[in-house]
């Protein structure tokens, strides 16, 4: 019974997939006649477009030649009324011709009758002609008399003029002849015998009153006493300069492990500074480059419809380094022909900058407007700028806005560029130049002067042993020194070392160094 069940069940299973594959069959049939259905609205869609172009380029020429047609027409009318008004032009100027001749033939007429009248008059101004050539005659003799006086007049100013050089020559050689002798006798304007002064550009001169004792000393009968008493005095004085300067030294010393710690301190902030310097030359960079890149992807940035570009500098202070990195970046994206506006206002630009951004109008051909305003350009750098658009080829005219010193450059009638240079600030001539980083971390003079004195010979001195007023080439100023005792302050070394800061010895605060 299994068996039997096995093969009827194999027996089903073997018509089942018979009728599968004639189902395989009628379906393959189907999908190959499709197939040709499909291939055949193919060919005939493709008909149908071609025909469709065809009807649509008809349409096209159909058209243009109407238009062309339309507008030989208005071309025709227009010459018409052309020929028409230059006819009635012609019409008005051969009246105008006629009326002029009428007018000539009656003036010759005149002028022949006028010349008439002439050719009798004539025999009549005989006897005036011989009247007039009579006063010519004497008029001559006249003239013959003045000009001989006037010859002995020139002679009579010529000994004067000579008479008078002579006379100042000497009184010239009589004026250096007395100032020679008064140099000589050391004599003063009212011939008085001058004192003996010290010229010296020391102002301890003036502080002492050196050459008011001498003065004071020199009009005494015997002045030895009031000079011995007066280097005295002076020597006193040296003694106790010298007695500050032990404790000068000794104040150094102390400062010299400070300023040491100082200077390692300035380095690692040089090395800020530089890394600032460097991330600020590529931000700004970037700022410029970002208006050049497609950031499509960016949510919120639109691309420029005509293709053209406006780049915002203003107060980034850029110097003539980020102008000459602005042209790199400007010729590497070949945006040449697409810059067409720079904002360049308070970015203190001077003089020196001119060239640089000379450079880029050159560059950008169609650049119509670069904003200069609020920057440290004077007159010369203005009229360089000036100059230089004046020889930028298609312009015609260039002018100054008398208000404003804005340059405007025409190409004909159409404005070509402007060149904004309005607030121009003076620049100072005593300014020492910035670091870019000033403004960033706050630096002033003072720690310009803290610099200096670091990278200066004072800022590594190591001295073992104060010099005294017993030391080497002091000698005759005695054996003694004064010591003060140690003090406590801003200048001493910390109780902890050189790295702690502790309320007692508290480093001075350095504006340029603070604490970030």
């Amino acid at each position: 019974d299994n068996f039997r069940q096995l093969g009827d069940k194999v027996y089903s299973l073997m018509d089942q997939l018979r009728q599968h594959q004639m189902d395989l069959k009628k379906q393959e049939m189907a999908g190959v006649e499709k197939a040709k259905k499909i291939t055949a609205l193919d060919k005939q869609s493709q008909a149908l477009q071609l025909a469709l172009q065809n009807e649509v380029d008809a349409k096209l020429v159909a058209e243009a030649e109407a238009r062309n047609a339309a507008q030989m027409q208005a071309l025709l009318q227009k010459k018409n009324r052309m020929l028409e008004e230059a006819y009635q032009l012609a019409l008005k100027a051969q009246e105008k011709v006629e009326k002029r001749l009428q007018e000539l033939r009656d003036k010759a007429n005149a002028l022949h009758t006028q010349n008439e009248y002439l050719q009798t008059r004539i025999d009549g101004n005989e006897e005036d002609k011989g009247a007039l050539k009579y006063e010519l005659r004497r008029g001559e003799d006249e003239l013959r008399q003045a000009t001989a006086t006037n010859a002995q007049l020139m002679q009579q100013r010529q000994d004067v003029e000579d008479k008078f050089n002579e006379t100042e020559a000497e009184t010239v050689s009589f004026k250096a002849e007395l100032d020679y002798i008064k140099r000589e006798d050391m004599l003063d304007e009212t011939g008085r015998t001058k004192p003996i002064l010290i010229e010296s550009e020391s102002k301890l001169v003036e502080r002492l009153q050196i050459n008011e004792f001498l003065f004071s000393a020199q009009q005494a009968r015997n002045p030895v006493p009031m000079l011995v008493e007066k280097v005295g005095h002076i020597l006193e004085m040296v003694h106790t300069a010298q007695t500050q300067s032990d404790v000068y030294l000794q104040d150094l010393q102390r400062s010299n492990s400070m300023l040491t710690a100082l200077r390692h301190k300035n380095m690692a902030l040089y090395e800020k500074v530089q890394m600032c310097e460097t991330w600020k030359m590529r931000a700004l960079l970037k700022i410029a480059s970002n208006e050049f890149d497609h950031r499509s992807a960016v949510k919120g940035h639109h691309k420029a419809k005509d293709q053209l570009h406006t780049l915002y500098l203003d107060g980034l202070q850029y110097s003539n380094k980020e102008l000459v990195e602005l042209h790199k970046i400007i010729t590497n994206y070949m945006k040449q022909e697409n810059v067409k506006e720079i904002r360049l206002q308070d970015n203190s630009l001077t003089h020196s900058s001119v060239k640089l951004i000379c450079d880029l109008i050159d560059l950008c051909p169609y650049l119509t407007r670069i904003d200069l305003k609020r920057n440290k350009l004077d007159e010369e750098a203005c009229n360089d700028i000036q100059k230089f658009v004046e020889r930028i080829p298609g312009v015609t005219s260039v002018t100054r806005d008398p208000a404003t010193g804005d340059i405007r450059a025409k190409s004909g009638v159409q404005l070509r560029m402007i060149v904004a240079l309005e607030e121009q600030t003076p620049p100072d001539p005593n300014e020492q130049p910035m670091s870019p980083t000033a403004q960033l971390f706050g630096e002033s003079e003072i720690s310009g002067d803290a610099d200096d004195f670091l990278r200066g010979a004072a800022g590594v001195t190591t001295q073992s042993r104060l010099q005294g007023a017993d030391a080497t080439g002091m000698a005759g100023l005695g054996n003694s020194k004064t010591l003060m005792a140690p003090q406590r302050g801003g200048l001493g070394v910390p109780k902890g070392g050189l790295g702690a800061s502790q309320s007692e010895s508290m480093l001075p605060r350095i504006p340029g160094a603070a604490r970030r």
